[in-house]
């Protein structure tokens, strides 16, 4: 059996709050493109607009992990 300290076992259990904060901010902070959706608006009836911003987020959440960029080694996850 592995003993770990508290310390170690609260940030285990806050790992993926921290990764969904990360992302979040990358999905408001990357810029994105707007396009209109085949969704109607109830009240305008103009169509929907929606912000597609995945791939880039993606792509830079893989060289955040890849390069190390948060201080944890690859298999912290």
């Amino acid at each position: 059996m592995i003993a770990i300290t508290f310390s170690e076992a609260t940030l285990a259990f806050m790992t993926p709050f921290f990764v969904f904060a990360i992302l979040l901010v990358l999905h408001i902070v990357v810029p994105a493109w707007r396009v209109s959706g085949y969704v109607k608006d109830d009240v305008t009836g103009d169509p929907v607009q929606y912000r597609l911003n995945g791939i880039a987020v993606f792509a830079i959440a893989l060289l955040i992990w890849g390069f190390e960029l948060t201080g944890f080694s690859l298999d912290w996850l």
